[in-house]
């Protein structure tokens, strides 16, 4: 990560303190995890202050992290016949009384500050709720 970015990072963390946790990123990408109590403080903070001037929204997704990590397409070998390596998943229907593992499912959110040319992520987790909401 550059040295613009840590700098970026330093402010983060003595701007917000315990809202916001840094994630470890594999890809040089800056990221946060927010309880989504404080999202919406966090991000209107990020957009209006000028110092950091996140004024747009590049990208959200939502995540489903049940399987994470787990390597399906795993295999020794190549096959020259299409699709022998596909997994079939069997749905999961739950009650409305079953309550989800609280990182389970999350919101990502992407944002940019074109004044200085930033890049952000802030992952913000559902929590048990059925359904999950954010």
């Amino acid at each position: 990560m550059t040295d613009r970015y840590e700098t970026l990072a330093a402010q983060i963390d003595e701007r917000f303190g315990e809202q916001v946790t840094r994630v470890a990123s594999i890809c040089g990408e800056l990221t946060y995890e927010v309880d989504k109590s404080d999202l919406h403080a966090v991000a209107t903070a990020l957009r209006n202050e000028g110092e950091f001037g996140f004024e747009m929204l590049v990208d959200v997704c939502g995540v489903d992290y049940l399987n994470y990590g787990i390597a399906e397409w795993a295999t020794s070998s190549a096959t020259g016949t299409g699709f022998s390596r596909g997994v079939e998943r069997e749905p999961v229907i739950l009650d409305e009384s079953d309550e989800f593992d609280a990182k389970r499912f999350a919101v990502v959110y992407h944002l940019l500050s074109i004044q200085h040319n930033f890049r952000l992520r802030l992952r913000a987790f559902t929590g048990t709720d059925n359904p999950p909401m954010i």
